[in-house]
C-alpha cells in the first residue's frame, strides 16, 4: 500500500512538474470579470502523443449556474470554468484534476490553469504546498494548440530590469510572478508580440479523440 501511494505521489509531482517547467508559473490567475470568455470549443479529450498525456475537459453542470467571483488567489470556480482531468494513456487511474478559465487579452485567447484535485493526498505534503496558475496562449481547430510562456525569456528581461510587476525566483532561477490579474494582463500586452516570441518556444498540440468523455 505504501509503496502504491508514493508511486500516485510521484506521478503527481511528476505532471505538476512538467505543467510548472513548460512556462512560468503566477500566484494570482490571469482572469478578471472583463476578459474571461466561454468557448465550448475547448470540450472534448484531447491527446498530447509527444508525452501520452490524455486531457478530458469538459463543463461541469454544476458550476454553470455560479457567478464569478474572488475570493483568495485561487479565483474561485465558477460559470466560465472548464474542468480537465490530465491522465497518462496506460494508467487512466491516476488522475489529475485542473479548472481551466479562458481568457481574451488583445488579439489572444489564454488559459488560466489551476491544479484542484487528484488522486492521491498526503496531509503533511499539502501543508507545505502553495497551489499556483500557469498560463498559456491557446487556440482551437482540429488541433487544440498550448503555448506557454518561456521561462528563460523571462530571465532575460528581468536581467535588462524591464519587468515592472511583482515577483520571486527561487535558487535555480524559476520565477513565480506576484502580480495581480490587472497588471499581468498589462504585461502580457505588453511582452506577448513576435518580436519577442514570448509563446513560441515550449508548444503542445493535442489531437482530438472519437469518442465520449470517459465516466470519472
Amino acid at each position: 500500500m505504501e509503496i502504491m501511494k508514493a508511486k500516485l505521489f510521484v506521478l503527481l509531482l511528476l505532471l505538476v512538474s512538467l505543467l510548472q517547467s513548460c512556462g512560468v508559473v503566477s500566484f494570482y490567475p490571469l482572469y478578471t470579470e472583463e476578459t474571461v470568455i466561454e468557448n465550448d470549443q475547448i470540450i472534448g479529450v484531447w491527446e498530447n502523443s509527444e508525452d501520452e498525456y490524455i486531457w478530458e475537459i469538459s463543463k461541469p453542470d454544476t458550476l454553470k449556474s455560479t457567478p464569478l467571483s474572488f475570493g483568495d488567489h485561487n479565483g474561485n470556480n465558477n460559470k466560465y470554468s472548464y474542468m480537465a482531468i490530465v491522465y497518462m494513456e496506460d494508467e487512466p487511474e491516476q488522475w489529475t484534476e485542473f479548472m481551466i478559465h479562458l481568457v481574451k487579452i488583445g488579439n489572444f485567447t489564454y488559459a488560466d490553469i489551476f491544479p484542484n484535485d487528484w488522486k492521491f493526498y498526503n496531509d503533511n505534503l499539502m501543508a507545505h504546498m502553495v497551489p499556483v496558475h500557469s498560463f498559456a496562449r491557446v487556440s482551437f481547430d482540429s488541433i487544440f494548440t498550448v503555448a506557454h510562456m518561456d521561462q528563460e525569456l523571462l530571465e532575460d528581461l528581468i536581467e535588462q530590469k524591464k519587468v515592472r510587476i511583482p515577483y520571486v525566483e527561487d535558487d535555480d532561477g524559476k520565477t513565480m510572478l506576484l502580480a495581480k490579474p490587472e497588471e499581468l494582463q498589462k504585461f502580457l500586452m505588453k511582452y506577448d508580440n513576435a518580436e519577442t516570441g514570448f509563446f513560441a518556444e515550449f508548444i503542445w498540440n493535442l489531437s482530438r479523440l472519437n469518442g465520449e468523455n470517459k465516466d470519472q
